[in-house]
């Protein structure tokens, strides 16, 4: 087995976490130098993937982490013999960085290989690849931006499928292509180089992150406060829409296929007639809302407890970007409205049903 050597100065490239204390979110120019667009991997191993991508994109900042500090240890070291400057290693658990230390839409891409499977039934919530998880990289990653997976066990590739698909804001695209393997720089990690040469099957999946206008608030309440507000329709009617905006609820299913549908009553006297479907509810976590009258939108609400407080990621997707473009005018002010109307009402300053 590898072992790390003391004698190798990998301070350049190996971070340590004790020198970035709290939960502030890390400044990727700060960490690079400079602007340059950023490249996460989660679980990087040994840093086979790292040393290959960074060779290839010197204008790119790599980023990897590894939970394991011997291996975090090794890919350092790996770098810094190949004389690489453009990866950092942070030697730490990915899942609470990724929620709380990654400014939003900051990454261009994620790549998360071959992750440990937790084979057994009562180990399996210690995976890493979670709902909490796939929302960190919604937030995490630019528009258009990436997510790379590959795994060589299909049962573990078949529920990342499925948690990737409960996102409205991610579209499935094809993984990139695999050529034939004649070198170290042919493979994706050392995993995939064992496998592929036993001749065991791997399993890829890529996904581009769709049109989206997004923003977030820290709400003064807690998440099961704040889903309440989504949950009872007289408060959701007390704040729903922009400024001036009442509402008038005809049909209110809140539940997983739900049909919502109600009239939007504008400050100039105009009607406006509105038609959703409850796509997805996780109490006190995520409502996700598909609006079927034009225009057509998935809303993706997400709810994150930050201690009393709650971080709400509001993600209006569209399936087209013109259309997104040419409403980003008219629906990021409404938003903003929208939201102020909420934390209006969640701080008490508006009385509710």
């Amino acid at each position: 087995m590898t072992r790390p050597r003391a004698d190798l100065d990998v301070s350049s490239t190996l971070l340590d976490p004790a020198a970035h204390p709290g939960e502030d979110p890390l400044s990727w120019p700060d960490l690079f130098g400079d602007d340059r667009p950023v490249v996460v991997e989660i679980g990087s191993g040994k840093g086979l993937f790292l040393a290959n991508a960074a060779a290839a994109r010197p204008d790119h900042g790599f980023f990897g982490i590894e939970i394991a500090k011997k291996y975090a240890r090794l890919a350092a070291e790996r770098i810094v013999k190949a004389g690489l400057t453009n990866v950092r290693m942070w030697p730490a658990d990915a899942g609470r960085l990724m929620d709380r230390r990654v400014v939003p839409a900051s990454l261009r891409e994620v790549h998360v290989y071959f992750p440990d499977p937790w084979w057994k039934k009562r180990h399996k919530k210690r995976r890493v690849f979670n709902e909490a998880l796939v929302a960190s990289i919604a937030r995490a990653l630019v528009p258009a931006g990436e997510l790379h997976v590959a795994t060589d066990v299909e049962e573990y590739f078949g529920v990342i499928r499925e948690l990737v698909a409960t996102d409205p804001r991610f579209a499935e695209i094809p993984p990139p292509p695999l050529g034939d393997a004649e070198s170290d720089h042919d493979y994706l990690t050392n995993f995939e180089r064992k496998y592929r040469i036993e001749g065991r099957p791997v399993y890829r999946v890529s996904y581009r992150m769709k049109p989206a206008l997004s923003t977030e608030r820290l709400l003064p309440a807690e998440p099961q406060v704040v889903f309440a507000a989504f949950e009872k329709p007289g408060r959701l009617a007390c704040w729903w829409g922009p400024d001036g905006f009442k509402n008038t609820f005809e049909r209110f299913e809140f539940e997983p296929g739900g049909r919502w549908t109600f009239t939007m009553h504008g400050p100039n006297g105009v009607d406006y007639p509105n038609e959703s479907t409850f796509r997805t509810i996780e109490r006190d976590r995520r409502v996700v809302i598909e609006h079927v009258s034009a225009p057509r939108f998935t809303l993706a609400v997400t709810l994150a407890p930050r201690g009393d407080h709650t971080l709400l990621s509001w993600d209006q997707v569209f399936e087209d970007a013109e259309v997104a473009a040419k409403l980003a005018p008219i629906c990021r002010p409404a938003n903003e409205q929208n939201l102020d109307r909420l934390q209006a009402l969640l701080a008490g300053a508006d009385e509710a049903p």
